[in-house]
């Protein structure tokens, strides 16, 4: 079982940031809860307003999709679906190695 790191692409429509931006404080707490959630943060681009990055890892690609089929990110897909510029696209990678060095 490979850690999986996953990186979400969403493009917001401008009248829709704020609401955005609550709602991800809200999802953050819950799935960081979640079974296998290692990270799960939000970024937001500095040279591109409404474009956001959410950053996660999880022990597994088992646990990212469970995390898919929770009750509250069901409802929040459907609900940020509303305030999105494009559809979000989703990066999902495998970590091959982890190395741990001291400097």
């Amino acid at each position: 079982m490979s850690m999986l790191v996953v990186i979400a692409e969403c493009r917001i429509l401008p009248d829709h940031w704020q609401e955005f931006e609550e709602e991800m404080e809200i999802i953050t707490e819950l799935v960081k809860s979640e079974s296998g959630c290692l990270r799960y943060d939000t970024t937001t681009s500095i040279e591109e307003p409404g474009l956001f990055y959410i950053i996660e890892e999880w022990e597994s690609k088992e646990h990212f999709n469970a995390h898919l089929k929770t009750p509250h990110m069901v409802n929040h897909k459907n609900v940020a679906a509303t305030w999105a510029a494009k559809p979000v696209r989703l990066s999902l990678y495998e970590v091959l190695t982890i190395q741990h060095i001291e400097i």
